[in-house]
């Protein structure tokens, strides 16, 4: 939402970034990434998921959540907040293939 600020204003629209603002959008952003970032690995530890499951979450999921948190922290410009919202779909996808794998293998 942080990156439609603009087009959202223009259509009326209510959105948490027009009435927050981008400053407490952003540290929504972040904390909220940590958290997701630290309880995915829940269900691994307590033996819910395989190995599979861990190794995809690592390198898809939780490296690209640092990467994005880092972006966030260093230059939350528009532009690099579109590359984290791909980013961030990107890491959904594996997210889900990582469940899969998780339960299968």
């Amino acid at each position: 939402d942080i990156a439609d600020v603009e087009g959202d204003k223009f259509l009326g629209l209510t959105t948490y970034p027009i009435i927050a603002g981008e400053s407490k959008s952003i540290r929504l952003v972040i904390v909220t990434t940590v958290i997701i970032g630290v309880l995915s690995f829940i269900p691994f530890y307590i033996g819910y998921y395989n190995y599979w499951y861990g190794i995809l979450l690592i390198l898809g999921v939780e490296i690209p959540l640092g990467v994005l948190v880092v972006f966030m922290l260093n230059n939350p410009s528009i532009r690099n907040i579109k590359y984290c919202a791909d980013l961030l779909k990107f890491s959904t996808i594996v997210g889900l293939i990582a469940i899969y794998f998780g339960e299968v293998l």
